[in-house]
């Protein structure tokens, strides 16, 4: 007997019975006789305190479930890069997504996001540390022109998911191309396609999935099936299931990307097998899996268009056993739909009770234990809306693209997204992801599509400890917090550690951090910190109590980054379709962005000059080539000790009022808005947020500048007029940017006095582009030919669901597309991509 649960509440015996799919049918006639009337009526209140019972059951059981899956701290991560193919020197943009595996929902248990860029042998190229608890997950990697053409690999990643399952990493290819280097086909090599029936292979592997989980006899029993190569991508392939009497009982073969089904009728005591040819006609033979007489299998028996109907099949042992089974369906971590029942039954589940996307029904036997699992895919997907203002532009004209998200009722969607416009020859693509895949696909297909790919998805609860048990509460503390500590100790010198040493940690980051700690008896101290950015400068200062410096040494602990191989399988090429691409990035990219050599580059021209003289600083970093340059040799020539007098020395820049400003701006319009935008290894500084004047200091960048520490400066560039408008309305009073270097310059302290810069948080800097609305700069004859000409990562929807951006064409006359992924605030993804063409 089976009871859909849509109340708590009993209306009447009649209704009860209304809400059954028992094969059994229940007659009561009328009759007057008390007897047995006394008889029906305590029946029915044994029948109601039963239903009572089995209510409450299922409550327990719901509720307990639901809460260990909203205690559980699985991560899964995301990642959208502006492209996928680049130049040495150029920058990679890029946005990471920290999702709660079973929700969805962006998600900021691990404080801390791990990015890094590998090579072939796991080598590390760089290493970037997010801020993912306050969502500062967008950043950007600069790619040093020393690095040689091929695969590299985009690596992100939280401790918990190194700690949990180091298979469930973002691992995403990049081909980095190197014009001064030799290529030696280094892109095309490896890469992968879907293959029929190669001459010569090693043989396919091939992963069944049972529908429910197992194999039940006496049924008709769905299996599904995945092939792919050793290097894990799809093969298509065909074949046949044989019995234990060689009886062919099914013949198979793939519908899509390595992905096929079947069905044959189960008996108890045969053996299945499936047989493939494979390349020279060689036959190879795969075991199904073995018939489980113990086992349950939930199975979807119809689906129409608004209704699932659910089979419950038991093996030979359980049958007729009378034994209570409870059926949930799970969207994420939301409860939508629960049953209870005995032996075996169907069930009529409403797809309106659920969300969009994949949804799971879960049966669990009377112990609260997951017997089977059988995924399902609600096809109610938001409704993106990507719409610009033209068909068609011309070089250097402004774009407006409005940016609508919807659910299928039209109800705005407040989401977080990111957006990349790329040239077309080199637009990105997401990694492979099925259910972002499947809401590509035409209405006609997305049914069956959306099944085979639902039966052959890894199982997000079914042999978990989803169970009546309460999870620990322990289980997966993040423990980055060690990030955001400055440890160490104190040791004499004979290397004994010294208690009751005072020491003062300071910092002016953004504001004045200062901090006292006195060690204990094993000589150690601690620090915690705020959240800080990468390259910020810390000083610590060793006393005694009374205040006087010793001749004592402070030893600070390290902070190591994982070290990890990349799992074989994710660690992934390009696929066949990017053979197109392959072409374009040898032949676009050099030439609008280098000079090559060979036959097919013109003859090199030698032209005689003086020599210049090698500059000490790293030019490569330079903005423009009209800018005025301070280098840290200059700085300590100058006798100034700080970057704010030195600055003086630049034709045009003074102070008026206490401000430092460009050129001579009126008296009237001078306040801390007149300054210069500054701008510290790429990144944007506001100064005059949070600003704390001290006396009589009334300059914000002045009082920035005053306490950066002139010794790890490599060279400050200011831009003033036409240079400084490439940074739009920001560059209206001139830009000044400071790069520092990684080996400060001069001696660095004493042992009771030490200056250093621990691994922090990186800020993204600002994506730059040329503000056409400027009619010098559009006319410049300076050729744009950016294959990036916008990006974001952060851009989020306002209540009605909406948000607008704008950015301009470059000179190739080309077709952009335009790549926007993110997720709602209720856990949905998001993905879509629309052209714009430039004439």
């Amino acid at each position: 007997m089976i009871n859909t649960l849509k109340s708590k509440k009993l209306n009447s015996f009649n209704k009860y019975y209304d809400r059954c799919n028992s094969p059994e049918t229940f007659f009561i006639p009328f009759m007057r006789n008390k007897k047995i009337i006394s008889l029906l009526l305590l029946f029915w209140v044994i029948q109601a305190s039963s239903q009572t019972i089995k209510i409450t059951s299922i409550d327990h059981l719901a509720g307990q479930f639901i809460k260990n899956l909203r205690a559980d701290t699985a991560e899964e991560i995301q990642v959208q890069t502006d492209k996928k193919f680049y130049i040495t020197g150029e920058t990679i943009w890029f946005k990471a997504y920290c999702l709660n595996r079973i929700s969805h929902k962006i998600y900021s248990h691990s404080k801390t996001l791990f990015v890094d860029l590998v090579n072939e042998q796991d080598s590390v190229i760089s290493q970037l540390l997010l801020n993912n608890k306050e969502q500062k997950t967008d950043a950007d990697i600069s790619i040093p022109v020393s690095l040689g053409s091929g695969y590299y690999w985009l690596r992100a990643y939280t401790k918990n998911i190194l700690q949990q399952d180091r298979n469930r990493i973002f691992v995403a290819p990049l081909y980095i191309l190197n014009p001064t280097k030799k290529d030696s086909f280094a892109l095309s090599h490896g890469v992968k396609q879907i293959v029929a029936c190669p001459p010569y292979c090693n043989p396919p592997h091939i992963s069944f999935y049972p529908e429910g989980g197992s194999m039940i006899a006496g049924t008709n029993s769905l299996v599904a099936f995945r092939c792919y190569d050793d290097t894990g991508s799809p093969l298509n392939i065909s074949g046949y299931v044989t019995d234990s009497w060689d009886s062919v009982v099914a013949t198979f073969k793939t519908s899509t990307a390595g992905l096929g089904k079947f069905s044959l009728y189960v008996w108890k005591s045969r053996k299945y097998n499936a047989h493939i040819r494979w390349g020279d006609g060689h036959e190879f033979v795969y075991p199904l899996p073995a018939i489980d007489q113990y086992a349950s299998q939930l199975s979807v028996a119809d689906q129409s268009g608004n209704v699932i109907k659910l089979r419950l099949s038991l093996g030979d042992s359980l049958y007729k056993k009378n034994k209570r089974t409870y059926i949930l369906g799970m969207s994420r971590d939301s409860l939508c739909f629960a049953a209870i029942g005995t032996d075996m039954y169907e069930i009529f589940v409403p797809k309106k009770s659920f969300p969009n996307g994949m949804a799971t029904i879960l049966l669990f036997d009377d112990l609260g234990k997951i017997i089977s699992e059988r995924n399902i895919y609600i096809q109610n997907n938001p409704v993106i809306n990507l719409k610009t203002d033209k068909e068609n532009y011309a070089a250097r004209e402004k774009v407006k693209l409005d940016i609508e998200v919807t659910d299928s009722n039209n109800y705005p969607m407040v989401s977080l997204i990111s957006v990349a416009v790329t040239d077309d020859k080199l637009a990105t693509e997401l990694p492979d992801k099925d259910e972002i895949a499947l809401q590509q696909k035409s209405e006609t297909d997305i049914a069956d599509s959306n099944d085979l790919v639902m039966l052959t998805q890894k199982s997000n609860y079914y042999g978990d400890d989803y169970n009546m048990s309460p999870r620990d509460p322990l289980l997966n503390i993040d423990n980055d917090s060690a990030l955001l500590n400055i440890n160490g100790i104190v040791v004499n010198k004979k290397n004994e550690p010294v208690r009751n040493r005072v020491l003062t940690l300071f910092s002016n980051n953004r504001g004045i951090i200062f901090e006292t700690d006195t060690t204990k008896e094993d000589g150690r101290f601690h620090f915690p910190l705020p959240s800080h950015d990468d390259s910020t400068q810390f000083t610590l200062q060793l006393t005694n109590l009374k205040g006087v410096k010793l001749d004592e040494k402070i030893i600070l602990d390290t902070f190591n980054f994982p070290r990890f191989n990349t799992p074989y399988q994710l660690k992934k090429r390009f696929t066949f379709d990017d053979s197109v691409v392959i072409n374009n990035i040898k032949t676009y990219s050099f030439d609008t962005a280098h000079i090559g050599k060979g036959k097919e580059w013109l003859k090199a021209v030698t032209v005689k000059t003086t020599k210049k003289k090698p500059v000490n600083y790293d030019s490569k970093k330079r903005v423009s080539n009209f800018s005025h340059i301070i280098t840290s040799d200059m700085i300590r020539q100058s006798g100034v000790n700080n970057i704010r007098d030195a600055l003086l020395m630049v034709p045009g820049l003074h102070y008026s009022h206490g401000y430092l400003v460009i050129g001579g701006l009126s008296d009237f319009k001078i306040d801390p808005h007149s300054e210069p935008t500054l701008i510290v290894n790429g990144a944007e500084i506001d100064v005059i947020s949070g600003f704390n004047p001290l006396m009589n200091e009334s300059s914000p960048l002045s009082y920035y500048l005053s306490r950066m520490d002139a010794n790890i400066i490599d060279f400050v560039e200011v831009l003033t007029g036409a240079e400084a408008a490439t940074y739009g309305s920001r560059g209206g009073n001139g830009v000044i940017l400071i790069n520092t270097t990684t080996s400060p310059h001069g001696k660095y302290g004493s042992p009771d006095l030490v200056k250093f810069y621990p691994k922090g948080y990186i800020t993204s800097s600002t994506f730059v582009c040329p503000d056409y609305d400027k009619k010098e700069i559009k006319k410049s004859a300076y050729p744009d030919e950016r294959a990036t000409i916008y990006w974001n990562g952060s851009i989020l929807t306002d209540s009605q669901g909406k948000a607008s951006i704008s950015f301009f064409t470059a000179d190739p006359a080309t077709t952009y597309t335009v790549t926007m992924m993110g997720v709602t605030a209720g856990g949905d993804r998001l993905y879509k991509k629309i052209n714009i063409s430039r004439k």
